[in-house]
């Protein structure tokens, strides 16, 4: 793998490709890196103010992960899945701010380390704080929240954990989302897919904020929170026309974490 396929293999656009090369090139001009350097330097402050640095960084890692360390014992699939994070993630950074480019800084070292998993529909992480472990349920932009879709998403998660993280496959499974608030049955239609997909966890606790539906839901980078008119958000979609007048009227979404019910899983398959 070079860093080269790997920005092929992920479908990262044809005009930011050549700026990800460029900032690689010449950080590497004096030699190749070490991938402990380039952890190193992932952590100055000024990389957040190097987009493109940070973005040629991340992959330079993932691609010595894959090649002899955390990633290689992966299936190659998994492992190109999981890195779209990073296509993804310039082309939402387009969507808000009309220009392209990587704003998530050096955040995706869980993705690149093998800890973060796309698998199916959903993601996956080996989250241990506090000691305590549990694997962390993501959902990326565009997952189908079908019932089928679903049920072989987590069909397919155990069979990987099992295989793969033996040590994780029977832990809990978490999600804290915006997607998982309690608030969101005063939102959304009854045959709502949002609706379907929190039906499938027990829901623990909410937290008031609008972070996560600023950004999820009306596409804004974190950068653009603060200056936010809560009357001009977007109103492209039924989803947002439906949060926003929700907001305006002094709701607020927030969101909530919850446990995955692994019975209701099981009643997928007969959907």
């Amino acid at each position: 793998m070079t860093i080269e396929r790997l920005l092929s293999e992920i479908h990262m656009s044809e005009t930011y490709t050549p700026k990800i090369l460029e900032a690689y090139s010449k950080w590497a001009e004096n030699g190749s890196p070490s991938e402990e350097r380039a952890k190193e330097l992932l952590g100055i402050p000024q990389t957040y103010t190097d987009p493109e640095k940070a973005i040629a960084l991340l992959l330079y890692i993932a691609v010595e992960e894959r090649n002899h360390g955390a990633w290689s014992r992966f299936p190659e699939e998994t492992f190109l899945k999981t890195m779209l994070v990073f296509t993804r993630s310039v082309a939402f950074a387009k969507e808000a701010t009309g220009k392209e480019e990587y704003m998530k800084g050096p955040w995706p070292l869980i993705h690149v380390s093998a800890k973060w998993f796309r698998i199916g529909e959903l993601e996956f992480e080996l989250n241990e704080e506090n000691d305590r472990k549990e694997v962390h349920i993501h959902i990326p932009a565009g997952a189908k929240l079908t019932a089928d879709a679903l049920y072989d998403t987590f069909e397919s998660e155990k069979k990987f954990m099992a295989e793969y993280n033996p040590e994780w496959a029977d832990l809990p499974h978490a999600c804290e989302s915006w997607m998982m608030s309690p608030r969101l049955k005063e939102i959304l239609p009854k045959n709502s897919k949002i609706l379907f997909f929190q039906s499938l966890f027990d829901i623990q606790n909410y937290t008031p904020t609008l972070r996560w539906v600023l950004e999820f839901v009306f596409k804004l980078e974190v950068i653009q929170h603060k200056d936010v008119k809560l009357e001009e958000l977007r109103e492209d979609t039924s989803l947002q026309r439906s949060m926003k007048k929700y907001i305006l009227a002094g709701g607020d979404p927030g969101e909530g974490r919850a446990i995955l019910n692994r019975s209701r899983v099981e009643t997928l398959k007969a959907k």
